[in-house]
């Protein structure tokens, strides 16, 4: 019979066994570590340096600028300036003014003798003044009208190229043909209707009371070169 000893022998005592000394490979690679951190710190101490740098350099050319803008501005009379600015704004506007504000061309004062002088005409459009005809008969002119009934009294120009006319006229026939005269030019485009009022007037020698009426009326000038 083969017997089986359960019972642990005791291990003989001896010395310890002496600590493990590092490889060179793990040295080298703590070596490696060290000198990263060390070339990344200084890499970080060099672009905090050139931050600070170009820092100084900004505020020393802020600082130059300032002085040299405080020298321009004692040198320059700005009160002087200022005037000059608004006299020259003043010359502008008025530029402006006068180039909106054109005189009406000459052959438009032509053309307005022409409506109101007796056996002369305005410069009709023949064509259209026929198609204003067939639609309304009314709008032919009477070549035997005396324009001598039909004072002038403001004439201006608006900058749009407007004209605003208005005037006395003997009686409401007169306006009437003298609205048709200037609808029937080809000088005036976008007539409006004349409005007109009655005004009584004074007395005459005889003791007949003297009437008249007040019209107003607005034509666009068409420009020629």
């Amino acid at each position: 019979m083969i017997r089986v000893n359960l019972i642990p022998s005791k291990k003989k005592k001896g010395k310890r066994a002496a600590p493990r000394q590092p490889t060179p490979i793990n040295t080298m690679i703590l070596l490696g570590m060290l000198a990263g951190w060390s070339a990344l710190a200084g890499l970080g101490w060099w672009v905090l340096e050139q931050i600070e740098q170009e820092t100084s350099q900004l505020q020393s050319t802020a600082n130059r600028l300032k002085k040299e803008t405080k020298a321009i501005e004692k040198e320059i009379d700005l009160e002087k300036l200022q005037a000059s600015k608004a006299t020259l704004a003043q010359q502008q506007a008025a530029i402006e003014k006068l180039t909106q504000q054109r005189r009406t061309p000459a052959q438009v004062m032509h053309e307005m003798a022409n409506i109101l002088t007796l056996g002369k005409s305005p410069d009709v459009d023949n064509e259209k003044q026929r198609q204003r005809v067939n639609e309304d008969p009314r709008a032919k002119l009477n070549p035997a009208w005396d324009g001598k009934n039909v004072w002038i009294k403001t004439w201006k120009e608006s900058a749009e190229g407007t004209l605003q006319i208005s005037g006395v006229a003997r009686d409401a026939s007169d306006i009437s043909e003298y609205f048709k005269r200037v609808r029937a030019s080809a000088r005036f485009g976008n007539v409006a209707h004349a409005k007109f009022r009655r005004d009584k007037g004074t007395k005459s020698k005889n003791g007949a009371q003297a009437s008249s009426y007040d019209f107003t009326l607005s034509a666009r000038i068409q420009y020629w070169d």
